[in-house]
């Protein structure tokens, strides 16, 4: 029987391998959120296994990815049930691993505990203090002037935001204040 480590080792190898370069959705990006969900999975009191197959979605979350596209995360769970089939999982984590991909579809709207975690962690760059070099990366993904990345997006994005989980609010609410404030400000630049 193979290990939870080496899975998640052999599962990292391949995202690597066939994940797109893209400049933000790429494997940075899934190991980004592998390492939000394994923090926020034990704040959040997630059983173990629950946490495993978190971190196997953070890892899959965006392994099928074109930008503009509305069936990204659709394309990426039916990789991870292939994926996960291959590796022996049963059909149980293989749904929840689905679902949990399926989740991260934005606008979000998770309903479980573990689609909550997951999807803090997706869009917890907000809470962090190199949240305007990551979204740079974003910005230019989609082709956007700065002007309209901000205005058109980054308006709708910050006055909507919302947090699902207590631990992610928690560890990011500061940073999100002031990432939030500074957009304003470059938003209000544009208008002058």
């Amino acid at each position: 029987m193979v290990n939870k480590n080496q899975i998640i080792s052999q599962i990292k190898k391949i995202v690597k391998r066939d994940m797109q370069k893209h400049k933000y959705h790429n494997y940075k990006h899934a190991l980004f959120v592998y390492k939000m969900v394994s923090i926020y999975g034990p704040l959040e009191k997630v059983k173990p296994n629950d946490l495993f197959l978190l971190k196997i979605a953070a890892l899959l979350h965006d392994v099928i990815y074109v930008p503009f596209k509305k069936d990204n995360e659709i394309k990426s769970s039916l990789f991870a049930s292939r994926l996960l089939t291959k590796l022996n999982f049963n059909l149980g984590d293989i749904s929840i691993v689905k679902q949990l991909i399926i989740a991260t579809t934005f606008p979000t709207n998770a309903k479980t505990k573990l689609e909550q975690i997951i999807c803090d962690a997706d869009i917890s760059a907000v809470g962090c203090d190199n949240y305007f070099k990551v979204t740079e990366q974003l910005r230019k993904e989609w082709g956007l002037s700065k002007k309209d990345f901000f205005v058109k997006n980054q308006t709708s994005f910050f006055n909507n935001f919302k947090w699902y989980t207590p631990s992610a609010n928690k560890l990011g609410r500061k940073n999100f204040i002031k990432n939030k404030t500074q957009v304003f400000k470059i938003i209000k630049s544009y208008s002058k």
